[in-house]
């Protein structure tokens, strides 16, 4: 799970947070003994490696800003080693595996849960619009700006959904998935480029992030990411 480098760090966090997400998805069809422990260690993994992740990101801003970086390295390697002994303390190694024994086996479906013995056409079709009336249950992401300012749950929203368009991209036709697929990872990269500019700004690294047209660099951001949203709103729904 932790191989000590930046790459493995990151795509660690992204597959516990696939899995977190699929589950999420077939919750209601799970036994609640199977399904909150499976959650919980998930949840438990990103924790972990959390700091270490926020770490590699601020030295990723050092490097690109050609700053110094003080016992970076040695700093990292302590971080790395006690997210190792929180894993191994957690007894994380080897959950993936047994994740995957436990799907397999079946074990963890609720009675009268047919439903998943259709195709998967049967299914997906809700999975994906109860995503899309999460991501926008809050109304659009333009009123998000103009009035709590908090676009975060909107950012895990999105990305929720572009994973299950990747769970379920198999079952449509590409021209379909496409444009849904493009518009939203331009607009996750582009509400990620807010969520560092504003993290560097609260962390005080915003020098490294062009601290001098700070303001102008997010407000572009920010237009940006309410007119991508406006389209992905209107794609047609090519699922349905």
């Amino acid at each position: 799970m932790i191989t000590g480098n930046a790459l493995s760090v990151h795509k660690s966090r992204v597959s516990a947070r696939r899995l977190r997400v699929f589950l999420k998805g077939i919750r209601a069809s799970m036994l609640p003994d199977r399904y909150k422990p499976l959650a919980m260690n998930l949840k438990l993994t990103m924790t972990i490696l959390h700091p270490v992740r926020q770490h590699d990101v601020v030295m990723e801003w050092l490097d690109t800003a050609g700053a110094a970086a003080p016992d970076g390295a040695s700093q990292r390697a302590v971080m790395v080693d006690d997210a190792r002994a929180q894993v191994s303390n957690a007894g994380l190694i080897g959950f993936v595996d047994e994740f995957a024994k436990l799907m397999q086996a079946g074990a963890w479906r609720r009675r009268n849960t047919e439903v998943f013995d259709q195709p998967c056409l049967c299914i997906v079709p809700g999975i994906i619009d109860h995503s899309v009336h999460r991501l926008y249950r809050h109304g659009s992401l333009e009123r998000v700006f103009q009035t709590t300012g908090d676009y975060h749950a909107f950012r895990k929203d999105l990305k929720h959904l572009r994973y299950w368009f990747e769970f379920t991209r198999s079952l449509f036709a590409r021209k379909d998935i496409a444009p849904w697929r493009k518009a939203a990872k331009l607009l996750q990269d582009t509400l990620g480029t807010i969520n560092d500019l504003d993290e560097a700004r609260m962390t005080g690294h915003a020098r490294l992030v062009g601290a001098d047209d700070w303001g102008s660099r997010r407000s572009d951001a920010v237009d940006l990411a309410v007119s991508l949203s406006d389209t992905l709103d209107l794609l047609p729904k090519f699922w349905r």
